[in-house]
């Protein structure tokens, strides 16, 4: 059985390697409209949330559960948004800067249709699936979103230049914290008075 889990652990792992190296490819290949010089005027959209999910959108947060540090994870990175507009926008795409301890990786996610404030809060892929270490924290630096206001003439998925947007669609957000899993780790000592035993555990995280 653990030969088993072991293979499986593999796979997964080699699988979501795959994906990154196939989405660094393409990311590289593609500009980043934070180098354009918008001076983004719109603040049409609040970022209620950004989180890690095992599963792709909508998901489910693991905000409310626990991981053993140095253990790694696959998950996927969803944005929740909410619009304060009263029509749907439309060739929307993220970029950021994602942190991870020291190293810096580029965010270039289409996002497509953004739909309007009457429907209320709606989640986004935004990057992965991926590898994450239990314990390492996630930031979010220098978030820019771009969208259009009509489905017409739309930008090409790759080739897309600076003229394709405008600084009038187009908004910047203060740096994202990731909500992450807590990492817990405990020592423990238990000692027995009689018929009570009483234990004491101590964090090591």
């Amino acid at each position: 059985m653990k030969t088993y889990y072991f293979k499986t652990g593999l796979k997964t792992a080699l699988l979501a390697l795959l994906f990154l190296f196939a989405g660094i490819e393409s990311v590289q290949a593609q500009l980043d409209l934070r180098t354009c010089g918008y001076g983004c005027t719109s603040n049409n959209y609040t970022i209620a949330d950004v989180y890690l999910s095992s599963t792709d959108i909508p998901g489910t947060p693991l905000t409310n559960t626990s991981c053993t540090p140095g253990d790694p994870q696959l998950v996927y990175m969803i944005m929740t948004l909410e619009s304060n507009q009263n029509t749907n926008v439309y060739h929307s795409r993220f970029f950021a800067d994602l942190q991870v301890g020291s190293n810096t990786l580029l965010i270039n996610e289409y996002l497509g249709t953004l739909p309007s404030a009457a429907q209320g809060a709606i989640p986004k892929l935004i990057y992965g699936p991926f590898i994450w270490n239990c314990g390492e924290e996630l930031t979010l630096m220098n978030p820019m979103a771009v969208w259009k206001t009509t489905p017409n003439n739309a930008p090409d998925l790759v080739n897309y230049d600076c003229g394709d947007y405008s600084q009038s669609q187009c908004q910047f957000t203060t740096d994202l914290i990731v909500s992450t899993p807590l990492a817990v780790q405990f020592e423990y000592t238990a000692c027995t008075s009689g018929s009570e035993a009483v234990v004491y555990f101590e964090s090591t995280t």
